[in-house]
Formats: C-alpha cells, sequence, structure tokens
C-alpha cells in the first residue's frame, strides 16, 4: 500500500506542474545529485531527499525574429517573452511547494536563474555599488572612486557556484542531456527551454534518465558564440549520477559575461553581432579575458550613462535574481544568449537558425540610438 501511495504522490506531482504551465516534469532523487558542488539539493533543503525539474519552452517565432534582427522591437519582445517565461517558472514552482506542504512534506522552490552562492550580502553589497554609481557621477575626486580608476577595487568575481544547478536536476529528473554547448537539449524542443526546480523532503521514486543524447555534435551553437565561451574539438566530461555528459570544453566564464552580458556585441565573428552595441576585443587567452572583464566593468561604470546602467542591471540581477518581486517583464533585457537559442529539435532548423544570425547584421550606435545595419 506505501508504494501505491507513492506513486499516487508523483503522478499527482506532475500533474500539479502540468496544470500551472510546466511542458516536462520529471523527478530525480538527492542520490543523482550528491557529488556535484553546485548540484547537491541539500544546500538548499538540509533534508532533502528529491527534486522534481520542469521546464516551459521558447516560442519559435519570437526566437527567428530576435535571432535575424528583423526591427528593433524584436530584442524587445524577446525579452519580456524570457520575463513571461521565468515569472511562470517561478509560479509553477510555488504551486508544488504548496502542495508538497499541505501533503506534509517541506519544499523549497529554487529560484529560477541568477542565485549564487557567494553573494550573502545581496542588498547591502548592491546599495554600497549604487552608492559607488552616484560617486561617479557626482564626487568624481571622492577616494572610492579614486580607487576605481587605480584598479583597487575588485568589481567582479566570475568565478560562480549556483546555489543547485537547475541543467543537472534536470539531466538527473529525466528531462534532457547536456548538449555540446553545456546547455540542456530536450528531444521535444531542443535546447530553447527554460528550467525550474524544487527541492522536496518527500523521499520519491526517480524517472528514469533520457538515454539518447538528443545533441547530434552538429556544433552549431559554436559558430554562435561571439566570445568562444565552449571550444570547437576539445571536450570535458561531466558526471551527474549514473550519466556521464561530454561537452564542449569550457573556457573562463569572463568570456561569456562579456558577450552574454551585453558588455560587448561583437568579437571573434565580425560580420554580425549580438543586439550589445558595444565593442570589446576578448582575448583568446582565459587569464587576459579575466582582466578584460574587470577593466570593462571599470571603465563602463566611469564611463556612465547606458553602459554604467546595464553593469547595474547585471549586477542587480546577479544578487537578487529573476524572480518578479525584484525583477518585472518590463525590465527584462537581451542582448544574446544565442547558443541556447539556436539549438532546436532538429539539424535543419539549427543550421537554419544559424544562417538567419550570421546575415542578421550588426547593432550599433548611431547619434546615440540603436540602430540595426544589415
Amino acid at each position: 500500500m506505501a508504494e501505491i501511495s507513492q506513486i499516487s504522490l508523483e503522478n499527482k506531482i506532475k500533474e500539479v506542474a502540468k496544470e500551472t504551465g510546466a511542458a516536462l516534469v520529471g523527478i530525480t532523487s538527492k542520490d543523482r545529485l550528491v557529488g556535484n558542488e553546485c548540484s547537491d539539493p541539500s544546500y538548499y533543503l538540509p533534508s532533502a531527499e528529491s527534486v522534481i525539474g520542469f521546464a516551459v519552452p521558447l516560442d519559435k517565432e519570437i526566437i527567428r525574429n530576435y535571432l535575424k534582427k528583423t526591427d528593433l522591437s524584436a530584442q524587445r519582445e524577446q525579452s519580456m517573452h524570457e520575463g513571461r517565461l521565468y515569472h511562470k517558472l517561478q509560479d509553477i514552482g510555488a504551486a508544488l511547494k504548496e502542495f508538497l506542504e499541505s501533503e506534509g512534506y517541506e519544499a523549497v522552490n529554487c529560484k529560477v536563474n541568477m542565485d549564487y552562492r557567494k553573494y550573502k550580502r545581496r542588498r547591502k553589497d548592491l546599495e554600497t555599488l549604487k552608492q559607488l554609481f552616484e560617486l561617479v557621477q557626482n564626487e568624481p575626486d571622492h577616494p572610492l572612486v579614486q580607487a576605481l580608476k587605480s584598479d583597487k577595487i575588485k568589481l567582479v568575481n566570475p568565478n560562480l557556484t549556483p546555489y543547485i544547478s537547475l541543467r543537472y536536476v534536470a539531466v538527473a529528473s529525466g528531462i534532457g542531456r547536456l548538449g555540446w554547448s553545456g546547455n540542456l537539449v530536450t528531444p521535444e524542443y531542443g535546447a530553447r527551454v527554460y528550467l525550474g526546480a524544487v527541492v522536496t523532503n518527500a523521499k520519491l521514486k526517480p524517472d528514469p534518465y533520457v538515454q539518447e543524447v538528443p545533441c547530434n555534435r552538429c556544433k552549431v551553437c559554436v559558430s554562435t558564440c561571439q566570445g568562444a565561451f565552449f571550444d570547437a574539438k576539445e571536450s570535458q566530461k561531466v558526471k551527474i549520477g549514473d550519466i556521464e555528459e561530454e561537452i564542449g570544453k569550457k573556457h573562463v566564464l569572463a568570456k561569456c559575461i562579456l558577450s552574454c552580458g551585453g558588455l560587448t556585441g561583437q568579437s571573434k565573428y565580425k560580420t554580425w553581432s549580438t543586439w550589445s552595441p558595444w565593442r570589446v576585443d576578448i582575448p583568446d587567452n582565459d587569464a587576459e579575458a579575466q582582466k578584460v572583464l574587470q577593466q570593462t566593468f571599470r571603465d563602463h561604470i566611469l564611463t556612465g550613462g547606458a553602459k554604467a546602467k546595464n553593469i547595474l542591471r547585471l549586477t542587480t540581477d546577479t544578487h537578487l535574481g529573476f524572480g518578479k518581486e525584484v525583477k518585472p517583464v518590463e525590465n527584462f533585457d537581451v542582448t544574446c544568449g544565442v547558443c541556447q537559442l539556436i539549438c532546436w529539435e532538429t539539424e535543419e532548423e539549427r543550421r537554419k537558425n544559424a544562417q538567419l544570425l550570421h546575415s542578421s547584421g550588426e547593432v550599433v550606435l548611431e547619434n546615440g540610438k540603436k540602430v540595426i545595419k544589415k
């Protein structure tokens, strides 16, 4: 009888997730996740026994307009689409948490993105940075501003460890597998999914892994990364439960932050750009890329205007996350993410997406305003 009750609980969990908007949902035991620092569920809940992973897909038409830069509104539409989906994931997790607690279990709704272990004094650190922004504009001779100019203030640490890796949860719970880019790839939607998770002390039966890897190693994703964050040839292994994933070798996260964070729109590929109008050369050498990231953060703060606002946006996201209580839909501002967005269900679609991106032109500034140059 205990087994029947347990199965019905698992089925009900999945019903709640799908009724709230999840397209994909799976369950993993904590045993599949322990051993990886970034995916140990006990960091969220010391009594954790299981994790429920879930996903929502992105709209194909919105993605394609964004990739091919139909007009300036395409970026705004993709940004707000992202915001709505992340908030939907938050709602799905809240519904699962409420259901599990009604059944007598503990549960934690994991943050959907930008949730890092090193940020313990989130709001206080953010207020300090805001103060620095004001000093740059109003008191340029202030000692803090002079310290910033002389590189005595470290502005960013790109070695970020999440509370829990939602991608690892998705692999362990049978939603998908890791592709060459390191993004989760699902049989149903490719990589065009956003992820959520709920940690609980309910001891649930885990779902089977996805056995056939949806990524066929076409490596189209490599041709879309202006930061050259992952390697085209070298690989690395990632162990998740009984699964050993092979993904493209990752370079320093600084390369991804420079490009995907909107600090530069063009570096490796000069015939097209992301939606960022700014330009910074990203070195091939990883150590040099780390230095360039620190320097770019400093320079953009000191420049002020839109560049400084972008740094404040990035920092706020990193400290506070994407929850609806801190980040309204209209505040989302996507400039890249294309390694994930181009990866659809079939190789034919992926290559078409990459072709659209490569012929999309550049976003540049003219008279202080963004324009698309084909």
